[in-house]
């Protein structure tokens, strides 16, 4: 997962970015990803610090863990994030 500040300035709104490449799995597995993600970023996305892009990459095996750790693995990461922007 990457996080930088968004050049739009700190008023502006949390962006997300995803990066799921083929070595992900097929494009069923991809796109089952990439809606998890976007329904996390849907429904903690008010949680985030304005003003920051956050980009995750996906890496194999994503698919095999299931929906709730993907999710449990992004909730974990940004609360370290948030430690650290704060």
């Amino acid at each position: 997962m990457l996080v930088d500040r968004s050049p739009l300035g700190a008023e502006a709104q949390a962006r997300l970015g995803m990066v799921v490449s083929r070595k992900v799995g097929t494009a069923v597995k991809r796109n089952s990803i990439k809606r998890w993600l976007r329904e996390w970023f849907r429904t903690r996305g008010e949680l985030l610090p304005r003003g920051i892009d956050l980009v995750v990459i996906a890496k194999r095996g994503a698919a095999e863990r299931g929906h709730r750790a993907l999710l449990d693995d992004v909730d974990s990461l940004l609360t370290r994030v948030a430690r650290l922007l704060a």
